[in-house]
């Protein structure tokens, strides 16, 4: 649904939940969950792609960075040894 609004409704509609999708995967970054430009992947030509696919991934993801801000440690969430794909970009 969000992302179908994003892509498909007026800008006016859609500018507030684009700040919010863009300042939540941002502070997921700066938290080393999401490696550095997937923000801009996702809310560019995926999102624009699959807007059902994507969104869905767009609002979990939102919803995980404002739980965190309520909820989490405010610190970084990387552990030794994971490296999940939205973490670190794959090997060359």
């Amino acid at each position: 649904m969000v992302g179908l609004v994003l892509v498909s409704h007026s800008e006016q509609l859609a500018a507030g939940l684009r700040e919010i999708a863009g300042d939540s995967l941002a502070g997921l970054e700066r938290r080393g969950i999401l490696r550095r430009g997937f923000r801009d992947e996702l809310m560019g030509p995926l999102l624009a792609s699959q807007p059902g696919y994507h969104g869905e991934l767009l609002w979990i993801l939102m919803m995980l960075e404002q739980w965190l801000v309520r909820h989490g440690s405010g610190h970084g969430m990387r552990q030794p040894g994971l490296s999940p794909s939205l973490v670190e970009a794959p090997p060359s």
